[in-house]
Protein backbone atom coordinates (compact mmCIF):
# COMPACT_ATOMS: atom_id res chain seq x y z
CA UNK A 1 0.00 0.00 0.00
CA UNK A 2 1.35 3.46 -0.93
CA UNK A 3 2.03 6.17 1.63
CA UNK A 4 -0.74 8.25 0.09
CA UNK A 5 -3.26 5.41 0.49
CA UNK A 6 -2.19 4.83 4.07
CA UNK A 7 -2.61 8.53 4.86
CA UNK A 8 -6.02 8.63 3.22
CA UNK A 9 -7.25 5.55 5.11
CA UNK A 10 -5.96 6.84 8.44
CA UNK A 11 -7.64 10.22 8.02
CA UNK A 12 -10.91 8.70 6.88
CA UNK A 13 -10.86 6.36 9.88
CA UNK A 14 -10.33 9.35 12.15
CA UNK A 15 -13.27 11.14 10.58
CA UNK A 16 -15.42 8.04 11.12
CA UNK A 17 -14.51 8.03 14.82
CA UNK A 18 -15.53 11.70 15.11
CA UNK A 19 -18.84 10.97 13.38
CA UNK A 20 -19.51 8.04 15.73
CA UNK A 21 -18.70 10.11 18.81
CA UNK A 22 -21.15 12.86 17.88
CA UNK A 23 -23.96 10.32 17.49
CA UNK A 24 -23.74 9.05 21.07
CA UNK A 25 -24.93 10.68 24.27
CA UNK A 26 -21.94 11.38 26.46
CA UNK A 27 -21.78 12.69 30.01
CA UNK A 28 -18.30 13.42 31.36
CA UNK A 29 -18.34 11.81 34.81
CA UNK A 30 -15.74 11.74 37.58
CA UNK A 31 -15.61 10.80 41.26
CA UNK A 32 -13.50 11.83 44.27
CA UNK A 33 -13.05 10.29 47.71
CA UNK A 34 -13.45 12.14 50.99
CA UNK A 35 -10.05 12.23 52.73
CA UNK A 36 -9.46 10.70 56.15
CA UNK A 37 -12.39 10.91 58.52
CA UNK A 38 -14.25 13.56 56.51
CA UNK A 39 -18.02 13.17 56.75
CA UNK A 40 -19.93 14.43 53.69
CA UNK A 41 -22.89 15.98 55.45
CA UNK A 42 -24.38 17.85 52.48
CA UNK A 43 -23.90 18.72 48.80
CA UNK A 44 -21.87 21.82 49.64
CA UNK A 45 -19.21 19.68 51.34
CA UNK A 46 -19.26 17.39 48.29
CA UNK A 47 -18.70 20.27 45.86
CA UNK A 48 -15.78 21.51 47.95
CA UNK A 49 -14.21 18.05 47.74
CA UNK A 50 -14.75 17.96 43.97
CA UNK A 51 -12.62 21.11 43.73
CA UNK A 52 -9.85 19.95 46.06
CA UNK A 53 -9.47 16.17 45.83
CA UNK A 54 -7.80 14.12 43.07
CA UNK A 55 -10.02 12.25 40.64
CA UNK A 56 -10.67 8.69 41.74
CA UNK A 57 -12.32 7.50 38.53
CA UNK A 58 -13.73 9.03 35.35
CA UNK A 59 -15.30 8.23 31.99
CA UNK A 60 -17.91 9.05 29.35
CA UNK A 61 -21.38 7.58 29.92
CA UNK A 62 -24.46 7.49 27.72
CA UNK A 63 -26.77 8.30 30.64
CA UNK A 64 -26.73 9.01 34.36
CA UNK A 65 -27.85 5.71 35.86
CA UNK A 66 -25.37 4.71 38.55
CA UNK A 67 -25.93 2.23 41.33
CA UNK A 68 -23.69 1.05 44.16
CA UNK A 69 -24.62 -1.22 47.03
CA UNK A 70 -28.39 -0.66 46.71
CA UNK A 71 -30.81 -1.83 44.03
CA UNK A 72 -31.81 0.18 40.98
CA UNK A 73 -34.46 2.82 41.60
CA UNK A 74 -36.65 3.86 38.63
CA UNK A 75 -34.62 2.44 35.73
CA UNK A 76 -32.91 -0.96 35.43
CA UNK A 77 -29.40 -1.42 34.10
CA UNK A 78 -27.56 0.90 36.47
CA UNK A 79 -23.75 0.73 36.28
CA UNK A 80 -21.06 1.19 38.91
CA UNK A 81 -19.74 4.65 39.72
CA UNK A 82 -16.35 5.16 38.01
CA UNK A 83 -13.48 4.29 40.32
CA UNK A 84 -15.73 3.16 43.17
CA UNK A 85 -15.41 -0.34 44.66
CA UNK A 86 -18.62 -1.27 46.44
CA UNK A 87 -19.65 -1.15 49.14
CA UNK A 88 -18.23 2.35 49.54
CA UNK A 89 -19.08 5.45 51.57
CA UNK A 90 -18.09 9.12 51.61
CA UNK A 91 -17.50 9.93 47.95
CA UNK A 92 -18.72 12.59 45.51
CA UNK A 93 -19.49 12.60 41.79
CA UNK A 94 -19.66 15.26 39.09
CA UNK A 95 -21.26 14.92 35.63
CA UNK A 96 -20.92 17.57 32.92
CA UNK A 97 -22.67 17.73 29.55
CA UNK A 98 -23.95 20.00 26.81
CA UNK A 99 -27.71 19.49 26.48
CA UNK A 100 -29.36 20.11 23.09
CA UNK A 101 -33.17 20.14 22.95
CA UNK A 102 -34.37 18.64 19.68
CA UNK A 103 -38.12 18.92 20.34
CA UNK A 104 -40.11 22.00 21.35
CA UNK A 105 -42.07 21.43 24.53
CA UNK A 106 -42.34 21.55 28.30
CA UNK A 107 -39.55 19.61 30.05
CA UNK A 108 -39.37 18.45 33.64
CA UNK A 109 -36.08 16.95 34.85
CA UNK A 110 -36.08 14.41 37.67
CA UNK A 111 -33.18 13.25 39.82
CA UNK A 112 -33.54 10.06 41.84
CA UNK A 113 -30.73 9.96 44.36
CA UNK A 114 -29.37 8.30 47.47
CA UNK A 115 -27.90 10.54 48.95
CA UNK A 116 -28.01 14.25 47.95
CA UNK A 117 -27.46 16.10 44.66
CA UNK A 118 -27.48 19.47 42.89
CA UNK A 119 -28.39 20.03 39.22
CA UNK A 120 -27.29 23.30 37.57
CA UNK A 121 -27.89 24.68 34.10
CA UNK A 122 -26.03 27.38 32.17
CA UNK A 123 -22.64 26.46 33.62
CA UNK A 124 -19.29 27.23 32.00
CA UNK A 125 -17.36 24.52 30.18
CA UNK A 126 -15.41 23.77 33.38
CA UNK A 127 -18.61 23.41 35.42
CA UNK A 128 -18.46 26.75 37.24
CA UNK A 129 -21.30 29.25 37.47
CA UNK A 130 -24.81 28.52 36.29
CA UNK A 131 -28.18 28.44 38.04
CA UNK A 132 -29.49 25.75 40.36
CA UNK A 133 -32.44 23.95 38.75
CA UNK A 134 -33.08 21.42 41.53
CA UNK A 135 -31.31 19.95 44.54
CA UNK A 136 -31.57 17.81 47.65
CA UNK A 137 -28.92 19.18 49.96
CA UNK A 138 -28.75 16.62 52.79
CA UNK A 139 -28.53 12.80 52.91
CA UNK A 140 -31.60 10.69 52.13
CA UNK A 141 -32.68 7.25 51.04
CA UNK A 142 -33.70 6.70 47.41
CA UNK A 143 -36.08 9.48 46.41
CA UNK A 144 -37.23 11.59 43.47
CA UNK A 145 -36.86 15.35 43.14
CA UNK A 146 -38.56 17.04 40.18
CA UNK A 147 -37.55 20.49 39.04
CA UNK A 148 -39.98 23.05 37.63
CA UNK A 149 -41.39 22.63 34.12
CA UNK A 150 -39.48 24.69 31.56
CA UNK A 151 -40.73 25.64 28.08
CA UNK A 152 -37.92 25.07 25.58
CA UNK A 153 -37.82 25.65 21.80
CA UNK A 154 -36.20 23.10 19.51
CA UNK A 155 -32.52 23.86 19.02
CA UNK A 156 -31.99 25.44 22.43
CA UNK A 157 -28.85 24.36 24.31
CA UNK A 158 -27.47 24.57 27.83
CA UNK A 159 -24.43 23.32 29.68
CA UNK A 160 -25.41 21.24 32.71
CA UNK A 161 -23.60 20.11 35.85
CA UNK A 162 -24.91 17.41 38.16
CA UNK A 163 -23.15 16.84 41.48
CA UNK A 164 -23.91 14.03 43.92
CA UNK A 165 -22.61 12.59 47.17
CA UNK A 166 -22.79 9.29 49.00
CA UNK A 167 -22.49 9.44 52.77
CA UNK A 168 -23.28 5.95 54.10
CA UNK A 169 -25.58 3.06 53.23
CA UNK A 170 -26.97 2.66 49.72
CA UNK A 171 -25.87 4.81 46.80
CA UNK A 172 -27.48 5.51 43.43
CA UNK A 173 -28.40 8.35 41.10
CA UNK A 174 -30.50 8.68 37.94
CA UNK A 175 -31.22 11.69 35.72
CA UNK A 176 -34.44 11.53 33.70
CA UNK A 177 -36.91 13.86 32.03
CA UNK A 178 -40.57 14.11 31.03
CA UNK A 179 -41.68 15.92 27.86
CA UNK A 180 -45.13 17.53 27.83
CA UNK A 181 -46.29 15.49 30.82
CA UNK A 182 -45.33 12.13 29.33
CA UNK A 183 -43.42 9.23 30.85
CA UNK A 184 -39.98 9.81 32.30
CA UNK A 185 -36.97 8.60 30.30
CA UNK A 186 -33.28 8.68 31.08
CA UNK A 187 -31.63 11.76 29.61
CA UNK A 188 -29.58 10.51 26.67
CA UNK A 189 -31.78 7.50 25.91
CA UNK A 190 -34.11 9.15 23.36
CA UNK A 191 -33.93 11.46 20.35
CA UNK A 192 -35.71 14.30 22.22
CA UNK A 193 -32.42 15.44 23.73
CA UNK A 194 -28.84 15.21 22.46
CA UNK A 195 -26.09 15.01 25.08
CA UNK A 196 -22.50 15.92 24.24
CA UNK A 197 -19.38 16.21 26.40
CA UNK A 198 -18.23 19.73 27.20
CA UNK A 199 -15.30 19.76 24.77
CA UNK A 200 -14.86 20.98 21.17
CA UNK A 201 -16.36 18.59 18.61
CA UNK A 202 -16.17 19.25 14.84
CA UNK A 203 -19.47 20.35 13.35
CA UNK A 204 -20.97 18.19 10.55
CA UNK A 205 -20.02 20.89 8.04
CA UNK A 206 -16.40 20.71 9.17
CA UNK A 207 -16.43 16.95 8.74
CA UNK A 208 -17.85 17.34 5.23
CA UNK A 209 -15.09 19.81 4.37
CA UNK A 210 -12.55 17.35 5.73
CA UNK A 211 -13.89 14.71 3.35
CA UNK A 212 -13.71 17.10 0.39
CA UNK A 213 -10.14 17.98 1.30
CA UNK A 214 -9.18 14.33 1.54
CA UNK A 215 -10.74 13.61 -1.84
CA UNK A 216 -8.78 16.46 -3.39
CA UNK A 217 -5.57 15.25 -1.80
CA UNK A 218 -6.06 11.74 -3.13
CA UNK A 219 -6.91 13.04 -6.62
CA UNK A 220 -3.79 15.19 -6.73
CA UNK A 221 -1.61 12.30 -5.57
CA UNK A 222 -3.19 10.06 -8.21
CA UNK A 223 -2.48 12.54 -11.04
CA UNK A 224 1.12 12.83 -9.93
Amino acid sequence: MSIQSSLRNALLAGAAVVLASTAEAQFSVRTVDAPGATDITDINVAETLLLSEPTLGSGLYSSINFVGSSGDADFPGGVSFPGIVNPSDQFAMEALAKIIFNVTGSYVFRVNSDDGFRLRSGVNANGTGGTTYSEFVTPRGPGNTDGPAIAVPAGATTNARLTFFEQTGGDEIELSYSLNGGAFNLVGSTSDITVLPLQPIPEPGSIALLGIGLAGLVARRHRR
